[in-house]
């Protein structure tokens, strides 16, 4: 929970603290998905946030990406939400994205 802490602490500023969480459905086994509710944070913060990580310990084999490994997979999901949320100013058309860590594929939404 510490990145997504720092995730949120980024975006937001000020000490955020969170619950260890629990999972919202099953997954696919690909990533592990929980919502993390809130317990210490500024005003403006959301009171139950996703955290979703993604194993990116084998992202790249002789400094390539894989095509169609997990690493490619969560910058694509990364990069539409980040695309989708900054086109939706109105209508929310996928869940806010309130940013993510590269190095240790989690995005928090």
């Amino acid at each position: 929970m510490r990145v997504a802490q720092n995730v949120l602490t980024r975006t937001f500023g000020g000490r955020i603290q969170l619950d260890h969480g629990i999972p919202p459905h099953h997954g696919s086994g690909r990533s592990t998905v929980l919502r993390c509710n809130v317990l210490d944070a500024s005003v403006g913060v959301p009171s139950s946030v996703i955290v979703k990580w993604v194993d990116v310990s084998t992202r790249e084999m002789d400094g390539q990406v894989t095509v169609d490994g997990p690493f490619l997979r969560f910058l694509t999901e990364w990069a539409g939400l980040q695309f989708l949320n900054e086109m939706s100013s109105v209508v929310r058309l996928a869940p806010l994205l309130y940013g993510g860590d590269r190095d240790t594929g989690v995005i928090v939404m």
